[in-house]
This record gives C-alpha cells, structure tokens and sequence, in this order.
C-alpha cells in the first residue's frame, strides 16, 4: 500500500465524530491488490476484451414509476391550460409536478455523480468522462461507510500526480468485489502485454 493510500485512510478515521466512534462505526477498505480479488472468473473476463459496467436495471424501476405516474396528471393540467380552463390550482400544480419529476430525473438518470459507466480494458479503465491509464493509477480501493440504508461505498483512486478521485458506487450492476476483481485482472493484462 502506498503513502496517499495511508494517508487517505487515517484522514476517514479522523472524520469521525464521538457517537461513530463510541459504536465502532469505523469506514472499511478494501484493496485492490488484496488477494482475495483473484478470481475474476465470475465476469467471464477471459473473453472479453473490454467490460461495461452501468447503473443497475432494478435502480432505476422504481423512479421511472414514479415519473411515469407523474405524467398523466402533467398532462391532463397540460390539457386543461391549452384547452383555457385554468383554474387557479392549474399553473401551480403543473409546476409543481414539472420540478417533481425533472427532480427525480436528475437524481437517478442525468447526474453524471450518480449515473455514469465504468468501461475497464487492457489498456485503463475510464468513468464518467474521466480516463485512467493502469499505469497512470498508483492504487485503488472501496471504502464503506455507515450501515444498513446509509451505508456509502465509494472506489477511491490514487493517481500518480497525486490527486485522489472519488467515485460513489452506489446501484451500480455489480458488487465491489466483482469491480476489484475485474480491475486487478485488467492491470494484470496490461502489464503482461507492456
């Protein structure tokens, strides 16, 4: 493990308040060079040259209901605007649905902190719009914080500039094992071909 990655770790557990602290509630890393990330073989990456890793499916069911639902009431107020019976509920409740479902939108399919792919190949792994060459990274790990529904998992990666980008990983298609797993084989086949 190198420095930044210790360094990062003692500034999370100096986060800490007094109540988190008094219940043990202490982040958890995971590394990337740990051994227990060997086995990749659960991704069937020995075929592929290149893996997408996106949001997961059942994430985003219950949102699309719920903009789906807000639809038809948009649009039958929508109806009795240009239709001219505006009642004096009309023009508030239309906007008012409009930032529901705009808010809904933005938070779980549009906002690039939340939606984003992880594209992993021999030659780096690219998130968002951001591309890091194996090379480039000096190391990788997953913090979790909390617990139950307000446990965060985060994939923590240290450049060779120094800089620490964070990346939530929250609903995404798969586990952070799996995420490890898959970056520990890709950086192994990449120094295997260099």
């Amino acid at each position: 493990m190198i420095e930044a990655a210790e360094k990062f770790i003692e500034a999370e557990k100096k986060k800490l308040n007094r109540i988190e602290k008094l219940f043990g509630s202490y982040p958890s890393f995971y590394h990337l060079n740990n051994s227990s990330y060997d086995d990749a073989d659960g991704l069937l990456l020995r075929d592929q040259k290149v893996i997408k890793i996106r949001q997961s499916f059942f994430s985003k069911i219950v949102p699309a209901f719920f903009i789906l639902s807000g639809l038809y009431p948009w649009f039958l107020i929508l109806l009795l605007v240009i239709c001219g019976e505006i009642l004096p509920v009309t023009i508030p409740m239309l906007l008012f649905i409009s930032l529901w479902i705009s808010t809904i939108a933005w938070k779980f399919f549009l906002n690039p902190k939340s939606s984003f792919r992880i594209i992993l190949s021999n030659a780096g792994m690219g998130i968002g719009k951001f591309y890091f060459t194996w090379n480039s990274l000096d190391d990788a790990l997953v913090m979790q914080k909390g617990a139950g529904a307000k446990q965060q998992t985060m994939l923590v990666l240290f450049t060779n500039d120094g800089k620490t980008h964070r990346y939530s990983l929250y609903n995404l298609s798969v586990g952070y094992e799996k995420l490890l797993a898959a970056m520990k084989w890709y950086k192994k086949q990449s120094e295997k071909l260099s």
